[in-house]
């Protein structure tokens, strides 16, 4: 089955201020980080189902080279990246995320 991507254009800018900070305090570790969120992203559309679940319909997926997680679900053929945060995260602060865009 073939799914398609969405990301949250908040989750976006997540990725985007992270990647800013990473070049400014390492030069080229921003792209780094760019490549390794793509790599994630590439992961999650082979195996959608294939990372812990949070709070029922939600997953996340950790970088290997970043101490960062994806957030997503799926829906039909639909998987939504609705966060993309720096670990470890502070459980209210994921849960606050989640309803915050559960819409």
């Amino acid at each position: 089955m073939t799914f398609d991507l969405q990301i949250d254009p908040q989750a976006l800018a997540e990725a985007d201020t992270a990647a800013r900070w990473y070049e400014e305090h390492r030069p080229g570790y921003g792209d780094r980080f760019r490549e390794e969120v793509d790599r994630v992203l590439s992961r999650i559309t082979d195996h959608p189902t294939g990372y812990q679940i949070l709070n029922g319909q939600y997953r996340r997926a950790f970088t290997r080279r970043f101490p960062f997680v994806v957030v997503y679900r799926v829906r039909c053929a639909t998987i939504h990246v609705v966060g993309v945060m720096p670990t470890p995260v502070d459980p209210a602060a994921v849960a606050a995320l989640l309803q915050a865009r559960s819409n």
